[in-house]
């Protein structure tokens, strides 16, 4: 007897209908929760836009001075800024400036977790698996722990994507979110992703199930919360150059490299899905495929970075949980052994046998020509506190790999997990040595000091990295400074004499130079 559509195989251990138990929505609530909060404290910026977007909240916090122009952060204020600021206010102290800014990203991490479980629909235990995938996708777990407005587009496209699949049975509040999603994005995101975002949601009412005259009724509420934003917006001056398109055919390779590694395993298993049903969808994976093609059709035109795929992520999270139980079998067995041999062996793994040797004194013959590259990255420390925590999520892990019980869900869930626990054993035992090397902490120490803590002026090559230097300490200064920070390529200007040099990672990147008297 041929299956109905949309009905699971019988080799395959997925009940769409069942109610999600109450240790699994434990469970789900705390792998959540340590995602989220790992990573985001006990480190200094990293990335230059994390460390602009930081001096940015310090320089409106009143904890930097108004720097000169060339050293000030070019960044355009948006809605993710001011409220970065405002989390750097309420959490810092005793956090410092830039990890109470990065709280902003928790709360809009676990705002989109919250918005994809509901927006999976059908059953709580969809919705389940559909905050799985999006926790376990490879590229977001990094870069959503940065201060950068993708985790904003992230917690938007969400919204927005919730509040069309809810448009069919409550079309005003639908509509409202949806709006308000859009809203969201146009202010701390981008205009650009805002305006796709609306249209791969609009793109999925011409099928019957929305062609209803309720439909009119929610987008309408869309656009009372989504034009007044945007007609405010009209006169700003670079509001044009975000629709401006990308003149650039690599773009194309990036999507196809970038998607790859960012939106796996959940980009595969969605096509698997798509395969397997023929190009045929329910409602709901409708509106997640228009929504993943404009996300993919706004890459191709405005993105190029791994953080203009995050706003993507949500709709082909609903979209594979919705479609998980029409995957043989042989799918789950593949992912599980993946999960255990990648995520637990080769990284969780290889980090704890590289800390292990590191710790007996094998780090410098086996690292010899890194720690060569960079002579400031510290030796791994053995501490208590970080190895006990580390030691112990990586058992919990093991206990649940360990269970033979195999389903696509159970797949699912071993992934997920053994994503978070690679990240933990990271921040855990390596980000403290990674920090020594990567901040620019250091660098304003020896540049203070060498300066007898006086005013410093940076000019040509040093000047993107002045703004940095002055977060961490070193007094910003114009003309009048008597000390001159420039880059290692940069002859002497006339009338300053040699005073250091030295830069991150140990590099000669920076000279000083002191005015002669």
């Amino acid at each position: 007897m041929a299956r109905a559509f949309g009905e699971p195989p019988a080799s395959v251990n997925v009940r769409p209908s069942a109610p999600l138990e109450a240790r699994k929505a434990f469970l789900l609530a705390l792998l959540a929760a340590v995602w989220i909060f790992a990573g985001l404290f006990a480190r200094d910026p990293w990335k230059p836009q994390e460390t602009e977007i930081a001096v940015y909240v310090a320089m409106q916090n009143g904890a930097l001075p108004d720097l000169p122009d060339a050293s000030r952060p070019r960044l355009s204020p948006s809605l993710y800024l001011e409220m970065a600021a405002f989390s750097a206010r309420l959490f810092s102290p005793p956090l410092e400036m830039h990890e109470g800014a990065r709280m902003l990203n928790a709360l809009l991490l676990a705002g989109g977790f919250l918005f994809i479980g509901l927006a999976a629909g059908r059953s709580a235990r969809i919705g389940w698996m559909a905050v799985l995938l999006a926790l376990g996708m490879t590229g977001f777990v990094v870069r959503a722990h940065l201060l950068n407005s993708a985790a904003a587009a992230f917690f938007g496209a969400a919204m927005v994507l919730w509040g069309a699949a809810t448009m069919r049975r409550h079309a005003l509040a639908g509509g409202g979110f949806v709006g308000g999603g859009a809203a969201f994005l146009f202010a701390a995101a981008s205009p650009s992703v805002a305006v796709f975002a609306a249209a791969g949601a609009f793109a999925a009412f011409w099928r019957k199930e929305w062609r209803r005259s309720s439909a009119a009724a929610g987008w309408t509420a869309a656009a009372v919360f989504f034009a007044p934003l945007a007609l405010l917006s009209l006169s700003d001056g670079e509001l044009a150059a975000a629709f401006l398109p990308k003149n650039d055919w690599t773009v194309i390779a990036d999507l196809a490299r970038l998607s790859a590694w960012a939106l796996f395993p959940t980009l595969p298993l969605a096509a698997a899905i798509l395969w397997r049903r023929k190009g045929s969808a329910d409602a709901t994976m409708f509106l997640c495929l228009t929504f993943a093609f404009a996300a993919a059709a706004h890459f191709l035109l405005f993105g190029g970075r791994e953080e203009d795929l995050f706003w993507m992520m949500p709709a082909l999270a609903v979209f594979a949980a919705r479609g998980l139980a029409d995957l043989p079998a042989d799918a789950a067995a593949i992912l599980d052994w993946f999960a255990v041999i990648v995520a637990g062996v080769c990284c969780a793994g290889g980090m704890w046998a590289a800390w292990l040797l590191w710790q007996n004194g094998f780090g410098e013959s086996l690292a010899e020509e890194w720690l060569a590259r960079f002579p400031l990255l510290q030796t791994p420390q053995f501490s208590f506190w970080t190895a006990i925590p580390a030691a112990l999520i990586t058992a919990l892990w093991i206990g649940l790999a360990a269970n033979f019980a195999r389903s696509n869900e159970r797949a699912i869930l071993n992934w997920s997990c053994g994503v978070t626990v690679v990240w933990c054993v990271f921040n855990l035992l390596w980000t403290p040595a990674l920090d020594s090397g990567k901040s620019y902490r250091r660098t304003a120490a020896a540049v203070s000091a060498a300066s007898g803590g006086e005013c410093v002026r940076a000019s040509g090559g040093a000047a993107e990295a002045a703004a940095q230097l002055y977060y961490f300490g070193v007094a910003a200064g114009g003309e009048e400074c008597v000390w001159l920070l420039q880059g290692d390529e940069e002859s002497a200007p006339p009338g300053f004499s040699f005073a250091w040099s030295g830069g991150r990672y140990g590099r000669q990147n920076y000279i000083l130079y002191r005015r002669l008297p």
